[in-house]
């Protein structure tokens, strides 16, 4: 045996005896985060188009970034929910 083949099975022996990988949320909640944070996104985005046009407010910026944050969650929840594991 080689000193490289010895090296792989010593690597994958190793690997064998490491835990199985818990995740930090729970993938039975994933529908739930990605209904609420999709819905948010929508209102945010809803909220943000409808309202008057005010020059220089900071309301507009905020409601954007909290937006665009919902929905990039919402959308890798969805993925994760669906068994797409990004």
């Amino acid at each position: 045996m080689s000193a490289l083949q010895q090296l792989y099975e010593t690597v994958q022996k190793d690997f064998m005896r490491l835990p199985v990988k818990v995740p930090t949320i729970s993938p039975d909640a994933m529908p739930v985060i990605a209904t609420v944070s999709l819905g948010l996104a929508f209102f945010l985005a809803f909220y943000f188009t409808t309202l008057p046009k005010q020059g220089g407010t900071i309301k507009e910026p905020i409601s954007a970034i909290l937006g665009s944050t919902f929905a990039g969650i919402g959308v890798v929840a969805l993925f994760n929910a669906v068994g797409v594991y990004v």
